[in-house]
């Protein structure tokens, strides 16, 4: 026996982008494999492209459907600044002013929280209403959070929680905040956040991403994890592992590099079979693992990500 909600699923990537048909067939599938929740991000950038334009809902609303229609919650990761609303050029730079940010997360729950006007024009559908909030995703990997300056990644992460975490309070007092999702040496950068961020007290729900190549790294990242949430008082936080990665098979590729060690399946879409091979397939996978080892991503238990 599980508890309830233990198992969720990653709803991202290219199969989230792909053909209606498929994508229906891929929400049907889930409660049938034991599904009751789906993580995936609400993109602040495709719901107000102009600072001046509104909340656009059409994409955030076809999740919805999609979710209670199989009785399945939703966990949005709320991420991705418009252009007009970013520090930097990256797509994934941090928010100019938090405010905006939190603008946004006020008409996410206007709109999917318990009184909602999507269940208001949604009558026939089973209520699902959102009732906790994930504030961005991995800030400690600089592809997905991108401050001008990457030494004060995590400085700049608790300029943006902290008053999303206000906001979420204001807009439903009974609703969850969840931290960012953490990877790579996530115990040492959840160490950082608390030290240098003012994270204590500013979240309900701790988020792990365990990706490694060793069989008892997962237990062993959630464990360190978990003693640091301990030392900071923060011991009796829930903590879910929102992203997974197994090790499944050894192989090598063009240039010795052992795939297994270094390079783990790090997304559910991405997942796919290798083989061994010195052609040019075998050659990107090597090159990506050299550019991840450049970018100091890995964990000192074989991972990646």
């Amino acid at each position: 026996m599980v508890p309830p909600l233990f198992y969720g699923v990653n709803w991202d990537g290219r199969i989230a982008d792909g053909v209606y048909a498929t994508r229906q067939r891929t929400w049907d599938d889930m409660p049938r494999v034991g599904a009751e929740a789906v993580r995936t991000p609400f993109l602040w950038a495709n719901a107000q492209p102009e600072r001046d334009g509104g909340f656009l809902f059409k994409r955030t609303d076809e999740l919805m459907t999609l979710a209670a229609v199989r009785r399945l919650d939703l966990l949005p990761i709320v991420t991705l600044a418009p252009r007009w609303a970013r520090t930097g050029d990256h797509r994934y730079s941090p928010p100019s002013d938090p405010k905006d940010y939190d603008a946004y997360l006020r008409a996410l729950i206007g709109r999917y929280g318990p009184n909602g006007s999507f269940w208001k024009q949604h009558h026939h559908l089973p209520r699902r209403p959102i009732r906790e909030w994930q504030i961005w995703n991995e800030p400690n990997v600089r592809a997905f959070w991108h401050p001008k300056n990457k030494k004060r990644w995590a400085e700049e992460y608790g300029k943006l929680l902290r008053p999303a975490f206000r906001a979420v309070r204001r807009y439903d007092p009974r609703a969850k905040v969840v931290l960012a999702g953490l990877a790579n040496y996530s115990w040492s950068s959840l160490d950082r956040l608390y030290r240098t961020a003012g994270i204590h007290g500013k979240f309900d729900v701790a988020d792990v991403h365990p990706f490694t190549a060793r069989k008892h790294g997962v237990v062993e990242i959630v464990r360190r994890f978990k003693r640091v949430l301990s030392r900071h008082g923060d011991g009796s936080k829930p903590v879910w592992v929102g992203e997974l990665g197994l090790p499944g098979l050894l192989v090598h590729v063009g240039l010795d590099v052992p795939v297994e060690r270094h390079l783990p399946v790090r997304r559910p879409h991405q997942i796919q079979p290798l083989r061994r091979s010195r052609g040019p397939g075998s050659q990107a996978v090597a090159r990506r693992v050299q550019e991840e080892r450049a970018e100091g991503r890995g964990t000192p238990l074989g991972g990646s990500g």
